[in-house]
This record gives C-alpha cells, sequence and structure tokens, in this order.
C-alpha cells in the first residue's frame, strides 16, 4: 500500500526520524541552557555572591526580610570559587554530553532505524537462550537442574529460595 509515492513503511521511517531529529534539537537546547548557566556561574567568580544574589532579590523586588529571601542569600554567602568552579565544570561536561548525543541522533538515518526496529522484533520473537548455570556441569538451565535434584529426592541448595 502506498500513500504519495510512499510506503506505509517508508512513511513510518520518515515519521521516527523526524521525531529523533526533534529530540536531537531538545538535547542541543537543554546543552546550551546548561552551558550558559556555566559561564554565569564563572561570572561569579572572584566577586561576592550575596552582594550579588542582593541585587537580584531588590532587581525582582523581594524583600529581604521574607523567609526564603533569607535562606537564599545565606547560601549565597557560603558560596566559595571552589564551589562555582566545580559546579560550572560539571555543567560543561553535561553540555558536552548533551552536544555528543544531539550529534550522534543527528547522524541517525532510515537504514539505522530499520536495523533497531528488526533486531528488536527478533528479540521479542525469539528471545535469547537462559545462561548455562555454573552449578551444573551439564549444562542445563538452572530451573531444569533443580527439577532433576528434586525428581532425585535430593535436597535443593541452600541458595534456591522458590
Amino acid at each position: 500500500m502506498s500513500y504519495m509515492g510512499q510506503s506505509v513503511e517508508t512513511r513510518h521511517h520518515n515519521v521516527n526520524l523526524q521525531v529523533l531529529r526533534g529530540v536531537a534539537s531538545f538535547e542541543l537546547a537543554k546543552g546550551l541552557v546548561v552551558l550558559a548557566a556555566a559561564f554565569g556561574l564563572l561570572f561569579l567568580v572572584g566577586k561576592d555572591p550575596w552582594d550579588i544574589a542582593d541585587g537580584l532579590l531588590r532587581l525582582l523586588h523581594i524583600s529581604p526580610d521574607h523567609h526564603f529571601a533569607q535562606v537564599f542569600l545565606d547560601w549565597s554567602d557560603s558560596l566559595t570559587d571552589s564551589k562555582l568552579w566545580a559546579v560550572a565544570g560539571v555543567a560543561g561536561a553535561y553540555s558536552v554530553l548533551r552536544f555528543v548525543e544531539r550529534a550522534g541522533l543527528g547522524r541517525v538515518d532510515c537504514a539505522d532505524i530499520g536495523l533497531a526496529v528488526s533486531t528488536l522484533r527478533n528479540l521479542q520473537a525469539d528471545p535469547p537462550p537462559e545462561p548455562a548455570s555454573h552449578l551444573d556441569p551439564g549444562h542445563q538451565s538452572g530451573d531444569r537442574a533443580l527439577h532433576g535434584l528434586r525428581a532425585q529426592n535430593r535436597p535443593e541448595p541452600s541458595w534456591h529460595h522458590g
């Protein structure tokens, strides 16, 4: 079946590609916002954070007598340059991670989506075999080994709880 010259499968891949590109754009935006916040924190290095916090409260017309304003001022007074550098470093690393994720999502094409979908379908249709138990020299699954012990009227191992 086709719609405007495209098969249903091709349209499905195009929709998936558009969604992935939307997610990639969102990841880029998150990285840019956090990077801007990191540079904002570095702006505070070497300055008195309490004065900046007080100026921010005045700009927003918030009285420093309010409880949360006082908590904010107390917190800003405890900031040190090393704390600001540490938070800015973590924010920078987070931004790099978002940019790398965006670059990876931006390179996905229809063939990658088709491969991922077919792999998921294969895994659902044919689940991977159960790993062999290291306690069973015959390489039977753990449940089969326990069934064999029960059939021989031997006690179950102490590690078995079911």
